[in-house]
């Protein structure tokens, strides 16, 4: 129970979930991102991925700045429309700064479990962080933070050190399946280390470095986020070594999230004729699967090439309509092509911009 308490108490050092900054102007904005989990490798498991919708609620105080509210939800594509926002995040831009407030370094469902020692640790991270600087000069390290305390569990005293730093990297345009976006860029990395010997002659032994790099696009925000899968360095407590899955969020369009339209049996599959067709900007796509099963919806250009993946997920039975558009396909005839069980059926697309 202890090694889990640790492990969990280290990769909640990872709070930087969902950096904000090149704010856009109006509440009410919405973010759509497609999320694919990271191998011990980093390569992406086309198997594991998410959905998330962000919404810009609301411009208040919070904690002694002006704030921009961000409310968000994640989950599997056919149910994200239907799931409530359950996680709120906080961003304060000022200037060429971007400050970002972690409020809180555990889940308060891990808090629940644990003593008195790991909420009042928990909570000496509860600050605003000035992570972006978008004026800094390219490649230069900045500490943010840093802090050395010594924990105890049972009989397990643990000298460690958790730091914070920013590098902003050379602009670069990424490109999404939104778009393509000329970006700020930034590397984040958050370590943990162990401190041997004795204050002041200590030597930090790394446990764990959490790194992300951020793209952020101006009026649009993060449009592009890679974290690395994470190695768990804990041998030095005779705890071993342990893997967190890394993540690749990027930005898609809102088309991108399919509804669950009727969840009675149907009797047979179907994949409807988008309409409007053609189409510009987006389009809806229809279709009726009788059976559970692994179904892919894949979009590709007349000469046969994969251009993107709309669906590769295990759905249930049912009806769904998913909306279709990107702002990053030229104009020109498609093919769209659904995947379920033995059964497989394409149809045809226009886009005219």
């Amino acid at each position: 129970m202890k090694k889990i308490i640790l492990f969990s108490f280290l990769i909640s050092f990872n709070f930087l979930v969902m950096p904000q900054s090149y704010f856009p102007q109006q509440a009410g904005y919405k973010w759509y991102y497609k999320n694919v989990s990271l191998d011990s490798i980093n390569n992406p498991s086309t198997d594991l991925i998410y959905y998330q919708i962000d919404s810009f609620a609301v411009v208040d105080s919070f904690q002694g700045k002006l704030s921009n509210y961000i409310l968000s939800k994640a989950g599997p594509a056919n149910l994200l429309a239907d799931l409530p926002y359950i996680d709120t995040s906080y961003v304060s831009i000022e200037g060429n700064k971007g400050y970002i407030y972690n409020n809180a370094l555990l889940p308060d469902t891990l808090l629940n479990l644990l003593d008195t020692t790991f909420i009042a640790l928990g909570r000496k991270f509860d600050r605003w962080y000035n992570i972006f600087s978008f004026d800094a000069a390219i490649n230069q390290n900045v500490t943010v933070f840093t802090w050395d305390t010594t924990v105890t569990i049972d009989t397990i005293t643990m000298p460690l050190r958790f730091d914070l730093r920013s590098k902003r990297l050379a602009d670069l345009n990424v490109i999404t399946d939104a778009g393509t976006f000329p970006c700020k860029a930034f590397f984040i990395s958050r370590r943990v280390s162990y401190l041997l010997g004795i204050p002041p002659f200590v030597l930090p032994i790394p446990i764990a470095e959490f790194t992300d790099s951020i793209y952020i696009s101006e009026n649009r925000w993060v449009v592009k986020q890679v974290s690395p899968t994470t190695k768990l360095d804990l041998s030095i407590l005779n705890f071993g070594v342990f893997y967190v899955p890394g993540n690749l969020k990027q930005l898609v369009p809102e088309i991108m999230i399919i509804i669950f339209t009727e969840p009675a049996p149907v009797n047979d599959y179907y994949l409807g004729q988008n309409y409007p067709n053609p189409f510009n900007p987006s389009t809806k796509i229809d279709f009726s699967i009788p059976e559970d099963g692994n179904t892919k919806l894949i979009v590709y250009n007349i000469q046969g090439e994969e251009v993107m993946t709309i669906v590769n997920s295990f759905m249930k039975k049912g009806k769904y309509q998913i909306s279709f558009g990107n702002n990053n396909l030229p104009s020109g005839a498609y093919l769209y092509c659904l995947t379920s069980g033995n059964y497989s059926v394409s149809r045809k697309m226009i886009l005219l911009k």
